[in-house]
């Protein structure tokens, strides 16, 4: 071949391995099965306008508004829950359904167009991820919490053997008097503040129709709440505290999304002596019906943000473009707790 035509021959494989290399999207991290790259760090920086209301987001920022639920997703499948395609489809779904924002859903749908793929994995999977992962896993599942329930449970078999301990070694734990709660089948669990009982406001009312705000969302969820924690005090009024006798201890800890519980049945409401915050002069639940007394005494479940850095060392990052993660690091100093893989 002559030397001009070999010239001609190797500027024509430049520029096409150039072209080539602009087609493809630059990878800025690893982590778990997923591959972050710059096309990717666009499209969230461009969903963060919009929920951020107009507020650029740097992109060290955005890449760890990827980073995370990557790991997490990774966690989830050692969990027994792999976060699959059909599970985002599912979880899309629900947001088409459920969500009280149908405009800014349709703005952010817009900034992905026809890239189904990416609107999945940059805005579905963080919603998913970051929904799913600390309450309907850390929180529930008895290994995460092993520690948490045993704590809780060697109190609660120390009081057992020692009833008259019950306010002393609470006071001994909190620095405080054991918390009081007012439980009945028309208001559910509601903890109040023995000092001043009416601080806690009647149980909402059901809310009319479907919202379509905000505001409305919100009603609708602490009403749900609300309902869920009257179906559970069913049971409990019905097992334990219906023939309870006043001092006893609930012979089983008390599980709450949040914490375990060790209560004592005090007394019925209105049983209490005159001139006390819990005489039948104080506000009773509306809508009628028993409601009980307890004390009890938290144990904190095991914090989602301890969970998740401890687990995500088995999930170590790879930073592919190191300028970028350095740059997250600076400006999101917890995204220093990630493992990293050395290149």
């Amino acid at each position: 071949m002559k030397k001009p035509a070999l010239l001609a021959f190797l500027v024509l494989i430049l520029t096409s391995t150039t072209c080539n290399r602009k087609k493809i999207p630059l990878l800025v991290a690893e982590a778990g099965d997923c591959k972050i790259t710059e096309q990717d760090l666009t499209y969230r920086q461009a969903v963060l306008k919009i929920t951020e209301e107009g507020r650029i987001v740097e992109p060290g920022i955005v890449l760890s508004h990827l980073l995370k639920p990557c790991v997490g997703a990774a966690i989830m499948k050692k969990y027994g829950q792999p976060v699959t395609q059909e599970v985002l489809e599912g979880e899309a779904k629900r947001i088409d359904e459920s969500t009280f924002m149908p405009d800014v859903l349709a703005r952010i749908k817009q900034v992905f167009g026809e890239n189904r793929e990416a609107y999945l994995k940059d805005y579905i999977l963080p919603v998913y991820v970051n929904r799913v992962l600390p309450y309907d896993i850390v929180r529930q599942n008895r290994e995460i919490q092993a520690y948490a329930r045993s704590e809780a449970q060697g109190w609660l078999d120390r009081v057992k053997a020692n009833p008259g301990k019950f306010n002393e070694w609470a006071k001994e734990r909190t620095g405080g008097e054991p918390r009081w709660a007012r439980v009945s089948k028309t208001g559910g669990w509601e903890p109040f503040d023995r000092k001043d009982p009416r601080r806690i406001p009647p149980p909402p009312a059901a809310p009319q129709g479907a919202p379509q705000a905000a505001a409305g969302a919100l009603a609708q969820q602490r009403w749900s709440q609300q309902q869920d924690s009257i179906r559970w005090v069913e049971g409990l009024i019905d097992t334990h505290l219906k023939d309870a006798v006043s001092g006893m201890l609930l012979p089983d800890l008390l599980e709450f999304p949040d914490s375990f519980l060790a209560g004592r049945y005090e007394k019925k409401e209105g049983d209490a002596t005159p001139g006390s915050p819990l005489h039948s002069s104080s506000p009773k639940q509306s809508g009628g019906g028993d409601a009980y007394l307890l004390r009890f005494v938290s144990f904190p479940k095991r914090e989602y943000d301890d969970f998740f850095f401890d687990a995500a060392k088995e999930f170590p990052v790879r930073a592919t473009n190191p300028a970028a993660v350095g740059e997250m690091k600076r400006l999101v100093p917890w995204s220093q707790k990630f493992s990293f893989r050395p290149e």
